[in-house]
């Protein structure tokens, strides 16, 4: 095993080669020969090479033959053509070939090495960088592995919690604060077997291990059992919500469960950053023309900077508003949303709400719509 870097010399001619390993070796570098193109390509399959200095004019294959082969088949490998041809038609060949840089036969010694030099270091760097990334890569598959790992671990116990802490709830030994401890301790429970169940579900579909179990369903319908979810939770906080979903049904043929998951997480979202007596608002409406949905969910909160506006969808994001508030501490509900959004078809983004406050809006692509048909007839229909 040696530690120089290798050069390949293909010329069907020997004294060729011997004039370029004679110029090489002195320079530290180690020097293999091959007579051909099939005879280089045979080498490449089996040798770590980090520098090509290839003949044009050779029998059976040419030198700019061996080029493209070499780099539809490699990485970054840095191929030097020598030729004695001097027209531009063959330089331009030779570019669109691959090849990195061209020596005219007979070649300068000087130039030689620059060029092999150059290149060399310039390879060098390129397998730093691939390196890093396979390491950094590396790193990411781990990590990932590992948060699947204790995300499994942390379903069994919590689940058993949950199951105590309901036994509790029913015992009429507990004065009533003590009970009102076990539904604080309830809730809490919840908060995190959601962020379980959200960290599952995006490394599913960040694998694209995912597939959509489409049904037919109108969006008002799903909205309503959203709302329905979070009113215990608006309630407490006397937040008043403004229902503006469309009159118009819209049908979407979507998997219900994790459309009714995203609008629950923006409604929650919303609840937890409007002040209590606050307002939020939530709003379907059609895009006939797009063919889409558009449902909003909007807060009298603080705002979130603009600067912040695309990196509050990330995982495990972390933004601070003006007044110093914390949004998205936890960073796993956005990116549910964005993820699950997207693997619909549809798009997420928020904007400003006139007034103060944030808007969150997705698309869905609507399935098929019935227009003039009110809300109650759809609930029934």
């Amino acid at each position: 095993m040696t530690d120089k870097p290798v050069i390949l010399v293909v010329d069907d001619q020997p004294l060729n080669g011997e004039l370029l390993e004679a110029q090489l070796i002195p320079q530290g570098y180690e020097v293999i020969q091959a007579a051909s193109g099939q005879e280089a390509l045979e080498i490449l399959t089996g040798r770590q090479v980090d520098l090509i200095l290839l003949d044009v004019m050779m029998p059976s294959m040419n030198g700019f033959d061996v080029c493209r082969i070499v780099k539809r088949k490699t990485g970054y490998l840095p191929v030097i053509m020598i030729t004695a041809l001097g027209s531009r038609d063959s330089r331009l060949k030779g570019i669109e070939s691959g090849a990195d840089d061209f020596l005219s036969k007979p070649f300068d010694s000087t130039e030689l090495k620059l060029k092999v030099k150059n290149l060399l270091k310039m390879k060098s760097l390129y397998d730093k960088v691939e390196n890093s990334y396979q390491e950094i890569k590396a790193l990411d598959d781990m990590k990932d592995s590992l948060t699947s790992f204790i995300v499994h671990d942390l379903r069994s116990p919590l689940t058993g919690i949950m199951g105590y802490l309901g036994l509790l709830t029913m015992s009429k030994k507990l004065e009533k604060q003590d009970l009102a401890y076990v539904e604080r301790a309830t809730k809490s429970v919840k908060v995190m077997t959601d962020m379980i169940s959200n960290l599952l579900d995006m490394a599913k579909m960040e694998n694209n291990e995912v597939a959509i179990n489409g049904e037919e369903c109108k969006i008002e319908e799903i909205l309503a059992s959203a709302i329905k979810a979070m009113a215990p939770m608006i309630s407490e906080k006397n937040i008043h919500l403004a229902d503006k979903t469309s009159e118009t049904i819209a049908w979407v043929k979507v998997q219900r469960d994790l459309i009714e998951r995203i609008a629950q997480n923006l409604l929650s979202n919303a609840i937890h950053y409007t002040p209590e007596r606050g307002n939020i608002q939530i709003e379907s409406e059609l895009a006939e023309k797009t063919k889409t949905v558009l449902i909003s969910v909007s807060d009298s909160g603080y705002g979130i900077p603009d600067e912040h506006k695309q990196k509050i969808f990330d995982k495990f994001a972390t933004v601070e508003t003006k007044e110093k508030r914390i949004r998205g501490s936890t960073g796993l509900g956005l990116t549910f949303c964005k993820l699950a959004v997207e693997l619909h078809g549809g798009k997420i983004w928020v904007e400003d709400r006139p007034g103060g406050g944030s808007v969150f809006r997705f698309t869905l692509p609507l399935s098929g719509v019935k227009i003039g048909v009110d809300k109650a007839a759809a609930t029934n229909s």
